[in-house]
């Protein structure tokens, strides 16, 4: 843990002296000198947060004053010392202090005489009581996980205190998805920030029940019976379609009686596994989600389906009937529960007629326009700006309806063609301010891409303190954490941060719908004094000091962005004038940051993986060049020779009499980072299929929804560019899932190849992981192939844990399903 010790310069002329605690003006004299006379108090019988409460403000009030702060229990207390009460104390109970009637998390601070009282609500009321009086009396934080800032003190002396409050939302969570990169790590930065979530020391208050806590339509319906297809929702081709995964595809038929007698009964046994499980804090999980899955602009296409949602002027009014109808299945055997459903893509509009009952919570998600278009938020605006407008109202709409409001909320940009400078800091204030107003009570924000994206330190420790308390000085904040968290190069890094502001407010008002490189607000001049602003930034900084690792970590994204904005700044400047840089020194120099913060931040298991996607990154931009050339060429075309017969065994193929795949790229074009090949042949009545990697088996990921893990996928098609087309996917594990495919992805849904006839063997070993597959001509594809034939095909390599997708023929884009550049198979 890194601490940085601002003095206070208050100067003692009795240091020396036995230190007696003065009043003077309502204000209590704690420690002069490296010395004082109280006491930490704690009840005689103190739950965990309040053991943990004392602990916590003992280490800091020594890190503070030099003195220890001795933690006795009430029962222990002897003589009139003065003392700091924390938690539920006779002494607190004496000043008609009762904390029984608190909110969980509601906490009071309160000087009686001498004394000092920190308590409130249970389980945490006084974890909260003592972290605000760290940080407003002593002048404690703590900015990141590794990051605090505690003031060296000669003299501490606090004023009268009385204060009693709650965060301003009773759940606060800032999605960051650090897992997949710095791994389970910042519980206690969490509790110390008030976040509702992962907190250490005991005190977790759990929030969601089972299955999760968003999309859990799949959740619901998965073990539905497979002949019972009016169960689910009908697209708009007028199909029924299952869903496989929280992704969709499709969702269940809301109006349909039997479902929300289905959901219901699937909720009654998740709120019943609960309470029979035995909790320490005796809290149980409060909100239960029922949620459309992630996809699609329509819940159900139905006839009753569309007949109610045209009435109630949105999907949101048949998704909320069948809400209310689960809702008050629970009500009366368990008033304390919440059902949650979205109000999102499909479902934002708020109905007509049908309203909330008051055991649902409604949440409504803030989805960008770069998923949206122009009815989507806009991230580099405030919520009360103009373009945000369908937002702002349909949160009012929805306020004015819902007795419970919660916001998912969005403080990152998704589609970003790479890393560059760019933040809302200094929007959050006035959009979690807009949310207080409009009575929204909990409040879960996406925040990811920790390594990458600008201030990211900065905005998730700014947005906790904002959403604990909305009314905060947000500018004294931001000087509290500038200060703190670049030392020296405060300056410059404040100076940055507003130049990244200003730009973004120059701009369009919809800059979230143009791509990355395509936005009118980059200048030659914002690089030029950015980069000149980090010069001055590092050069201030003590070498080897975590004041400089975070000025360069926030360096990341400038340099990407000036790398791949080369061209275009270059054709920005006047004619003969060149960038006062050397792009080469640039890129190393990305490279080099990036790597030292993976390996300062990442643990051993989760480096390996940042290397490589590194690698993959910086493969990409220095092959451009490349790239462009290999996307004009046409794909590969092979011819697949005869083998000796295996009798449609893959394991008894010989591989060497076979054609070689040796040639493999990214999805993208750059020449692939990873270690894969390939081969195929045939023996005229199978097609023989290899695929294999090179790699630690430890890394690899096996999952019952193939896509969230590891996989290979193979696509075969009879004709060039145009559907039906066939799709095999395959983990690890050996779990596969085989697709027919009659329309293109997006205008349709696929059909379960159920007769492919595919023998799929999947070997894990010491040196990697090889995929074995035959599959019969007849069905390769839907009339069959013969020796002589041409067919069409590519392979993929793909891990969501890695976010990259290898191709033996590149595509050049995100998706699998382009046809166009499936490779020529001529069978011998």
């Amino acid at each position: 843990m890194f601490s940085r010790f601002p003095s206070f310069g208050w100067v003692s002329f009795a240091c020396l002296l036995a230190v007696v605690p003065s009043i003077s003006h309502g204000a209590l004299e704690l420690a002069r000198g490296g010395q004082t006379a109280y006491r930490i108090v704690l009840p005689a019988t103190p739950n965990v947060g309040e053991e943990l409460a004392a602990k916590e403000l003992s280490i800091y009030l020594q890190k503070a004053t030099g003195v220890e702060f001795t933690v006795v229990q009430e029962n222990e207390l002897a003589g009139l010392a003065p003392c700091l009460y924390v938690g539920r104390t006779k002494f607190a109970a004496a000043q008609g202090i009762d904390v029984s009637g608190f909110g969980r998390e509601e906490s009071l601070l309160r000087t009686v005489r001498k004394n000092v009282i920190l308590t409130g609500g249970q389980l945490r009321g006084a974890l909260h009581a003592v972290y605000e009086f760290l940080e407003e009396q002593v002048g404690c934080y703590w900015l990141d996980a590794r990051t605090e800032v505690v003031p060296k003190l000669d003299v501490l002396r606090i004023p009268s205190l009385n204060s009693r409050r709650e965060p301003a939302f009773w759940h606060r969570h800032i999605y960051t998805a650090q897992h997949q990169c710095w791994g389970n790590v910042g519980g206690m930065f969490r509790l110390r920030s008030r976040a509702s979530h992962g907190a250490a020391g005991g005190v977790a208050v759990p929030h969601y029940g089972p299955p999760r806590g968003c999309h859990t339509f799949f959740n619901y319906s998965k073990d539905w019976p497979e002949g019972r297809m009016d169960l689910f929702s009908m697209n708009e081709q007028g199909d029924r379609v299952r869903p496989s995964s929280a992704s969709g595809p499709g969702h269940m038929c809301v109006t349909n009686p039997e479902v929300a007698q289905r959901v219901l009964g699937t909720l009654r046994e998740f709120i019943g596994q609960d309470r029979r499980k035995e909790r320490p804090n005796g809290i149980f999980p409060r909100v239960y989600d029922i949620s459309q899955n992630d996809n699609n602009r329509w819940i159900c296409c139905c006839p009753d389906c569309k007949k109610l949602e045209e009435a109630e002027g949105g999907a949101s009014g048949p998704l909320l009937q069948m809400i209310n109808q689960v809702a008050d299945g629970v009500r009366d055997d368990y008033p304390d529960v919440l059902v949650q459903t979205f109000a999102y893509t499909s479902t934002q509009k708020p109905p007509k007629t049908i309203r909330p009952r008051e055991n649902v919570l409604v949440r409504l998600c803030h989805l960008g326009a770069e998923f949206r278009g122009e009815v989507g938020g806009e991230y580099f605006r405030p919520a009360r700006h103009r373009a945000n407008r369908t937002f702002r109202d349909y949160l009012r709409q929805w306020s004015r309806i819902a007795p419970n409001l919660a916001i998912w909320d969005y403080w990152i940009m998704y589609r970003e063609e790479f890393p560059n400078p760019y933040h809302n800091v200094f929007l959050l204030k006035g959009d979690i301010q807009l949310m207080a107003r409009n009575h929204v009570q909990t409040v879960f924000v996406e925040c990811e891409k920790p390594e990458v994206t600008s201030f990211f330190a900065l905005k998730r420790w700014l947005g906790y303190q904002l959403l604990d308390n909305p009314t905060s000085d947000d500018d004294k904040l931001i000087g509290v954490f500038i200060d703190g968290y670049y030392g020296p190069a405060a300056p410059q890094m404040l100076r940055f941060l507003k130049q990244v502001h200003r730009l973004q407010m120059k701009g369009e008002d919809r800059l979230s719908i143009q791509k990355t490189g395509d936005r009118t607000h980059w200048t030659p001049t914002f690089f030029i004094a950015a980069e000149q602003a980090f010069d001055e930034a590092e050069a201030a900084c003590e070498a080897g000091s975590l004041d400089l690792l975070h000025v360069r970590r926030e360096r990341i994204p400038l340099d990407s962005a000036l790398f791949n904005l080369w061209e275009k700044m270059a054709a920005k400047l006047p004619k003969g004038k060149t960038l006062p840089f050397d792009r080469k020194v640039v890129l190393d120099r990305y490279e080099a940051y990036r790597l030292e913060q993976m390996v300062f931040y990442r643990p051993k298991n989760l480096l390996p993986k940042g290397k490589l996607e590194l690698a993959a990154e910086v493969t990409r931009y220095r092959e451009r060049p490349l790239v462009l050339k290999r996307k004009a060429l046409p794909p590969p075309e092979v011819s697949v020779p005869r083998v000796p017969s295996a009798k449609g065994d893959p394991e008894a193929v010989a591989w060497d009499k076979g054609v070689k795949l040796d040639k493999w790229y990214s999805n993208l074009g750059e020449t692939s980072v990873r270690k894969l090949s390939g081969a195929l042949g045939h023996d005229g009545e199978f097609l023989y299929i290899k695929l294999a990697e090179a790699c630690d088996p430890k890394d690899l990921v096996s999952r019952d929804e193939i896509w969230t893990g590891d996989d290979w996928e193979i696509f075969l098609a009879p004709a060039f560019g145009k559907v039906p087309y066939r799709q095999i996917a395959c983990n690890p594990a050996g779990k596969s899932t085989p697709y027919h495919w009659e329309q293109p992805i997006g205008k349709g849904s696929p059909k379960k190849w159920t007769d492919s006839g595919a023998r799929i063997v999947s070997r894990v070993a010491e040196d990697g992981w090889s995929l074995l597959v035959a599959i019969p001509f007849a069905q390769v594809t839907p009339n069959g192939v013969k020796p002589g034939d041409t067919f069409y095909a590519n392979f993929y390599r793909a891990s969501n844990n890695i976010k990259e997708v290898y191709a033996w023929s590149p595509n050049f884009g995100r998706s699998f399903h382009v046809l166009d550049r499936l490779g020529s198979m001529t069978l011998e």
